[in-house]
């Protein structure tokens, strides 16, 4: 998720988890332009909307199936479907 670096994956995931989106900062590498260094992570709120649980009921009962691609954390299509 972050290039191999733990600890913003980590950071990642609990800020999924409290709600928040993150984009990574990162400038290429001095010695090597190929590769590049975390500088940091600007986390951000993006809730899903608030009818958006309701609207999926909805469809099932009318007897669609809702199929979602997400390229938001996982979490995010968890509290959003529950």
């Amino acid at each position: 998720m972050c290039g191999g670096n733990e600890k913003a994956s980590e950071s990642v995931l609990d800020n999924a988890l409290r709600g928040l989106r993150c984009v990574g900062v990162a400038r290429t590498k001095v010695d090597n332009i190929n590769e590049y260094e975390l500088l940091g992570l600007i986390a951000f709120l993006d809730p899903p909307r608030p009818d958006s649980a309701s609207t999926i009921r909805e469809c099932n009962e009318y007897g669609v199936q809702v199929k979602m691609i997400t390229v938001r954390s996982p979490f995010f299509f968890f509290f959003t479907l529950f």
